[in-house]
């Protein structure tokens, strides 16, 4: 049996509702290079504010001037994330960071690089399931009066 989606106004929902849910669902992502709480989709990986700054400083860095004293098996976290730069940009790349995701500056205009395709259609499926989210919880309001 096939289930019908309720449809709903967005404008119907108060704002405040909307903004709350989107930082909820925002404060729920963890960075899949150290596991700290995420702020967003960087370079093509869900990855908090010190990982997208970190693999911004280091991408291009020649892997021959780094070394790892564990022989390349650090544990990365959030409490060792600063200790190994080789293990960290490692698992950087492991996880779908990509260099090719940099704006490069030509002309004075920014413009992006060749795009994954695989990886805007992951960020895709992300987005699409937060909002898919928000409507089911904005339904659950109007139906269910406080």
């Amino acid at each position: 049996m096939a289930t019908m989606s309720p449809s709903f106004e967005i404008s119907s929902v108060p704002s405040y509702y909307l903004f709350s849910n989107i930082e909820t669902e925002r404060k729920r992502l963890i960075c899949v290079v150290c596991g700290s709480i995420a702020r967003g989709f960087n370079f093509g990986a869900i990855t908090c504010m010190s990982c997208k700054i970190f693999f911004r400083r280091n991408a291009f860095t020649n892997f021959n001037s780094l070394y790892c004293h564990a022989g390349g098996n650090c544990e990365i976290n959030q409490q060792t994330r600063k200790c190994c730069t080789y293990c960290r940009l490692l698992t950087c790349f492991r996880v779908g960071m990509k260099r090719q995701l940099f704006r490069m500056k030509e002309n004075n205009n920014f413009k992006w690089s060749q795009i994954d395709k695989q990886q805007c259609k992951k960020e895709l499926r992300f987005v699409s399931h937060l909002y898919q989210r928000i409507s089911t919880n904005q339904h659950i309001l109007t139906t269910n009066p406080l």
